[in-house]
């Protein structure tokens, strides 16, 4: 993340020199913006070379500008920066904390559901299972994929959001801010783990439903 972050200030620094008379939320929301045009240009580049990049630059300014007002939105709660980084680090905190209680119960669930699928397995091929059975197990497989995707993607969007704060945080600390921003840092970690994990126990879900042949 050290790397990625200091890449990031490099682009800030380029693409930001206009922004020292901007007030902070419109610096904010500027710094949103350069973010994600820099990434996107790097993923269009990628993806379709020069056409890309530029495709990629002006999609990923959309949503950085997007993220640049959520954060400036944040910023405005609080009255001065070290409580706005207190306050972050307990918002992250208690996404990981739902985040680890949710992969433990989907863990059950995947253990519960993994059996089920090979007894209705069985008892379909002696030709005792109903066809309705296999349906309705189905359908709740499906559903629990369902959750997990917009779970996913709610902690895939608050993922990027602190990333963005982090960067900007990192910039221009005092040392005594330091252990807040390292506190941030930790909460993130953890949140890009407990996404991985979710990613994972999706992944699993995938695999018994297609396990369960109608």
């Amino acid at each position: 993340m050290k790397k990625m972050i200091g890449v990031t200030f490099l682009i800030f620094c380029m693409l930001l020199s206009g922004c020292v008379t901007m007030s902070d939320k419109e610096k904010t929301v500027a710094e949103g913006t350069a973010v994600g045009a820099a990434v996107g240009t790097a993923l269009g580049a990628v993806i379709g070379g020069g056409r890309g990049a530029a495709i990629g630059a002006a999609i990923g300014g959309a949503a950085g500008l997007t993220i640049g007002n959520i954060i400036a939105q944040r910023k405005n709660q609080y009255a001065n920066r070290e409580e706005f980084l207190t306050g972050e680090i307990q918002r992250v905190a208690e996404y990981n904390e739902k985040a680890r209680e949710y992969n433990k119960q989907l863990q059950v669930e995947i253990a519960r559901l993994s059996k089920e699928v090979d007894y209705l397995q069985t008892e379909h091929a002696q030709g005792e299972a109903r066809k309705e059975s296999l349906i309705a197990k189905k359908n709740e497989l499906s559903k629990q994929l369902e959750f997990n995707d917009e779970l996913e993607q709610d902690l895939s969007n608050e993922l990027d959001v602190l990333i963005a704060i982090l960067e900007e945080q990192e910039q221009g600390s005092e040392a005594d801010e330091s252990i807040h921003i390292s506190e941030l840092e930790q909460e993130i970690l953890e949140l890009e783990n407990n996404l991985t994990e979710l990613r994972e126990g999706s992944v699993q879900l995938a695999s018994i439903d297609e396990r369960l042949q109608l």
